[in-house]
C-alpha cells in the first residue's frame, strides 16, 4: 500500500512532557523499544537462531569497485543512522535500546577468484551469511561481507536485522551508500538532508502517544472493524497445520503481462482508487473461490512514517493493517474493486495504531500454530529505479535464497516502470511447491480476466489458468475407449446368461454381505422397466435416477 495519512500534531503540553521524558532517557542512555521492535525482540528470545527476520541484500558489482570508498560509505551511513548501531539489553527485566558510539565499520573480504566455481561458492557463502543469527545484545544491526570473484567482479553482501530496518529503509540505504561512495575520492561530504530526529525519538514518542484517550480513539475503529473475525481464515492446505509455526518457507516468482499491468492502472483510475485496490480485489476473488467465505481477511504493510522527518530515517517503522473484504452477494469485479478501495482507505486512515498494540488490546485467540487475526498477506510497492548506483560500475541485485515464510501465504507485487512482477512466499509446512505454483498461475489468470471484463460477476470469473483447464478437461479426461454397440442393460443381460450366480453389485453401506448376483440384477431391471412402461414411459422419455 502506498497511501499515507499524517498524525495530528500533539498538543503543546504533550510535546513539553515528551521533551522532558526524552531528556531523562538521554541522561540514562537507554530508550524504550517501539512496538514493532518489542515483537521482534520477543520472537528472538524464543528462537535466537531463526532467520525469518534477517534481511539479506546481495549486490553483484561489475567494474572497478573501490573497497576503501565502500568501507567509508558504510561507516558514515551507520554513523548517520543510530538504528544500525543500536543494541538491546534488559534493564530490570525490561528490554531497552542502547545506542553504541559510532566507529569504523570494516568490510571483511573473501577472495574466491582461485576457486573452481567462484559463483557457486559465492552463493553458498551468501546463503550461509543470510542464515547466521544476530546477537541483539552486542552486534551492529548491519553485517557486511565482500566476496571477490575476480578483479572486477564482486558480490557485496549486506545482512541486516529487521528490528533496525524495513522496506523503505533499504531504498535509503542504497541512496546514501552511493552518495558517500561518490564523495569519498574528493574528500567531500555528500549533500544529504540533515536528520533532525533519530529512531529512538520515534520510539519514545510512540510510547507517549499510545495511552489514554488517543489510544481509545485509535482502538475504537479497529474494535468495530474486526468484531467477529475468525481466529483462523486461511486457504485449504496440503498438509496438516503443525502445532507451532516453524516459519520454514519457499517462494515462486512470476511476471504479470505488461498489457494486464496497463489494464490494472486503467481500471484503478476509472474506479478512483490505486492499483493496490485492483490487486487486492483480484486476490480476494481467488481466495473466495478457494474457500467460499463471504469475507477475506488480508494483512497489508504500510510505511508507518506519518511525518516528513521520519521518511529520511533508517529504522523499523513499517506497520501492518488488516483488510476485511466483503465478497458476498456476487458483486461484479468493478464493485469489488470499489469495496477494496474503501476498505484500504479506511485502514490507512487508522494506521497509527501498531499492529502489535492492536493484538495486545483486542486479545484475539492466540495459537502458536498461526499468526493472530490474519494468515494471508498482500503487499504492493514501487521499486527504486536507481538502486545502488556506483560510478564506473554496473550493480545488479542477486536474488536471495528465501527459505522462510512469516505467514501462510504472502503475495508481494512490485511495479517497475510499466511492469508488474510478483513473488509468492509460502509456508512449506502447509503447501506443496506445486500448489503454490498453481496459486500464482491462478492469480495471473483471475487478474487478467477480471481487468478485461470488470463488469462480470466474480463468481463467473474462471479461476483455472489455461494450462490447468487443459489438464482437467483433456489430460485427465482422455477420449473413452471404443465399446461395442450394445446398450448397458443388454450387456448385463448377456452376462447374466453366462454367469447368473456371479456377484454383480456389493452395497457400499448396509448389512454385511448385501449383494446382487447378475441373475437378480437382471430380474430387478426387468421389473423396473415394466413398472416404468406401466406409467407411460416410452423411448426417448428422460427418467431421473436417484
Amino acid at each position: 500500500m502506498t497511501e499515507e495519512t499524517s498524525l495530528p500534531a500533539a498538543p503543546d503540553a504533550r510535546r513539553a512532557l515528551l521533551a522532558g521524558r526524552l531528556k531523562e532517557r538521554m541522561a540514562a542512555r537507554n530508550y524504550a523499544l517501539s512496538y514493532p521492535q518489542q515483537r521482534l525482540w520477543f520472537l528472538h528470545q524464543l528462537d535466537p537462531a531463526n532467520a525469518v527476520y534477517i534481511v539479506p541484500l546481495i549486490y553483484r558489482v561489475s567494474g572497478p569497485l573501490d573497497v576503501a570508498a565502500m568501507e567509508h560509505a558504510l561507516t558514515e551511513v551507520v554513523r548517520r543512522h543510530q538504528a544500525l548501531r543500536t543494541v538491546f539489553r534488559l534493564v530490570e527485566d525490561v528490554p531497552r535500546q542502547f545506542v553504541r558510539p559510532p566507529g569504523p565499520v570494516p568490510i571483511p573480504v573473501r577472495d574466491l577468484s582461485g576457486h573452481a566455481d567462484p559463483v557457486a561458492e559465492a552463493g553458498r557463502l551468501a546463503r550461509e551469511e543470510a542464515r547466521r543469527p544476530f546477537d541483539l545484545e552486542t552486534d551492529l544491526m548491519v553485517r557486511p561481507l565482500l566476496l571477490k570473484l575476480g578483479p572486477a567482479d564482486h558480490w557485496f553482501c549486506l545482512t541486516l536485522h529487521h528490528i533496525a530496518c524495513d522496506g523503505w529503509s533499504l531504498g535509503l540505504l542504497d541512496t546514501e551508500l552511493a552518495a558517500f561512495y561518490r564523495a569519498f575520492p574528493a574528500g567531500e561530504a555528500p549533500e544529504l538532508p540533515p536528520l533532525t530526529v533519530q529512531y529512538v525519538d520515534f520510539a519514545e514518542e510512540q510510547a507517549a502517544q499510545l495511552t489514554g484517550d488517543p489510544l481509545e480513539l485509535m482502538l475504537g475503529y479497529w474494535r468495530d472493524r474486526l468484531a467477529g473475525v475468525p481466529a483462523l481464515a486461511s486457504l485449504p492446505a496440503d498438509f496438516p497445520r503443525p502445532p507451532t509455526q516453524s516459519h520454514a518457507g519457499d517462494h515462486v516468482d512470476f511476471a504479470i503481462d505488461p498489457a494486464v499491468a496497463e489494464q490494472v492502472a486503467r481500471l484503478a483510475r476509472a474506479c478512483g482508487g490505486t492499483p493496490f485496490a485492483v490487486l487486492l480485489a483480484a486476490f480476494a476473488t481467488l481466495v473466495h473461490a478457494h474457500t467460499g467465505a463471504d469475507e477475506v481477511i488480508v494483512g497489508s504493510p504500510v510505511t508507518g512514517r506519518p511525518r516528513e522527518n521520519l521518511q529520511r530515517l533508517i529504522g523499523f517503522f513499517a506497520n501492518t493493517v488488516v483488510q476485511r473484504i466483503d465478497v458476498s452477494g456476487e458483486p461484479t469485479f468493478r464493485e469489488l474493486v470499489a469495496r477494496a478501495r474503501d476498505d484500504s482507505r479506511a485502514a490507512v486512515a487508522n494506521q497509527e495504531l501498531p499492529f502489535e498494540k492492536l493484538v495486545e488490546e483486542l486479545h484475539p485467540s492466540r495459537d502458536p500454530a498461526h499468526n493472530p487475526i490474519f494468515q494471508l498477506m498482500l503487499s504492493y510497492h514501487d521499486s527504486d529505479p536507481e538502486g545502488l548506483a556506483l560510478p564506473g560500475c554496473q550493480v545488479n541485485m542477486v536474488p536471495g535464497d528465501t527459505s522462510t515464510a512469516k505467514f501462510d501465504l504472502t503475495l508481494s507485487i512490485t511495479r517497475s516502470g510499466d511492469r508488474l512482477s510478483a513473488r509468492l512466499e509460502y509456508s512449506t509446512d502447509l503447501f506443496a511447491a506445486e500448489t503454490a505454483g498453481a496459486f500464482g498461475e491462478q492469480f495471473r489468470a483471475v487478474l487478467a480476466r477480471a481487468v478485461a471484463d470488470p463488469d462480470r460477476s466474480i463468481g463467473r470469473l474462471p479461476v483455472l489458468s489455461e494450462a490447468e483447464e487443459r489438464r482437467v478437461l483433456v489430460e485427465w479426461n482422455p477420449p473413452a475407449e471404443p465399446v461395442s454397440g450394445a446398450l448397458v442393460h443388454e450387456l448385463i443381460a448377456e452376462q447374466a446368461a453366462r454367469t447368473p450366480d456371479a456377484i454383480a453389485l456389493l452395497a457400499a453401506s448396509g448389512p454385511a454381505g448385501d449383494a446382487l448376483t447378475y441373475r437378480e440384477l437382471d430380474r430387478r431391471a426387468d421389473a423396473l422397466a415394466a413398472r416404468l412402461r406401466a406409467r407411460g414411459v416410452r423411448a426417448d422419455v428422460p427418467v431421473g435416477v436417484y
